[in-house]
């Protein structure tokens, strides 16, 4: 809704321009009255026209909300940040389930500290929030899937940012051990979609050039930003056995600086047979699954057709339920 307002009370301009017009004034005790000198015909004319309306700012769009951070003790304990507009109340939902609600301050940032522990097992993390003036409802381009260590196993809960358009790398937000040393060198994930098509991540040190090779094939090069985080998609052909992925950062005089290596083997496409069922697994959402069943991921829409009855939105859907990947 654009809003406007008016400068001066068109009423108030015009009682005072008509009595400096006819000379009125109001005597004072003990005060000889002052002659009024008309107005000129310009100045009249400025006090008598009517008031201009002042644009209004466009009333920009409610920001999706996004996460920044999440991170679980060993207890299930969770903080979660983020971003939203502000003013915008922030729902964090855990498998379709609020765990807890914040309002996003003048900057649209957000903490929330759940009252109650995730539980050990697989969790993902989406966000709803409702814009204050309009009511309006947005929902997380991207999801977080979080597995929640058992008590026998401390220190080893891991949480992934998962992009929404399945077009990005995924992001660590907690990995074993707790966050890598400042500037260190890492390969945190890797991902390949049976197509031909690589999606790695990690950390370097902030504006490090990190260059990226399977076995002795260079993928390319990627820039860490701010964070220290750096991602990169490369073309990469179906590997038939594991592959060694090698990340390195060279030193001013062109030497490597620092090395980290990781075996990697590739996953098979999800196969589609007329019919088949799937299970919604953590830190699936319906793009990665049409690039793994139909090569594309713009056809995550052949998916939320066949299953209209069990998607709500189709940015949210939840380990455990049940799909039919129909055939293309």
């Amino acid at each position: 809704m654009q809003r406007g307002w008016w400068l001066g009370a068109a009423g108030a301009v015009a009682v005072v321009a008509i009595a400096a017009a006819v000379g009125f004034y109001y005597p004072r005790l003990g005060v000889a009255p002052k002659a009024v000198s008309p107005k000129a015909p310009a100045e009249s004319a400025a006090a008598t026209a009517p008031p201009h309306a002042v644009p209004a700012t466009p009333t920009p769009a409610p920001s999706p909300p996004s996460f920044d951070i999440v991170k679980v003790d060993p207890n299930g304990h969770a903080v979660i940040a983020g971003r939203a507009s502000p003013g915008a109340q922030v729902q964090v939902l855990a498998d379709g389930t609020s765990i807890g609600a914040v309002t996003a301050d003048a900057n649209g940032e957000w903490v929330l500290m759940p009252d109650s522990a995730l539980a050990p097992g697989d969790h993902q993390l989406s966000l709803e929030a409702t814009d204050p003036l309009s009511g309006a409802r947005r929902f997380s381009a991207d999801t977080v899937a979080v597995e929640v260590a058992a008590a026998a196993r401390p220190g080893t809960t891991v949480a992934v940012l998962v992009p929404g358009n399945g077009k990005g790398a995924t992001r660590v937000l907690q990995q074993p051990g707790g966050a890598p040393q400042p500037g260190s060198l890492s390969i945190d994930t890797a991902e390949y979609d049976g197509h031909g098509h690589l999606a790695l991540a990690g950390h370097a040190a902030p504006g490090a050039a990190v260059h990226v090779y399977a076995n002795a094939a260079e993928l390319g090069t990627a820039t860490a930003d701010a964070r220290g985080d750096w991602s990169l998609q490369a073309p990469l052909a179906a590997p038939g056995k594991s592959i060694e992925l090698r990340a390195e950062t060279a030193a001013t005089n062109g030497a490597v600086a620092q090395l980290v290596k990781a075996p990697f083997a590739a996953p098979g496409a999800v196969a589609v047979p007329a019919g088949e069922r799937y299970v919604v697994r953590p830190g699936n959402n319906l793009w990665l699954l049409a690039r793994h069943a139909y090569g594309e991921g713009v056809r995550y829409t052949i998916i939320y057709q066949a299953n209209r009855g069990s998607i709500r939105d189709p940015n949210l859907i939840y380990p455990g339920q049940v799909f039919i990947l129909p055939k293309s």
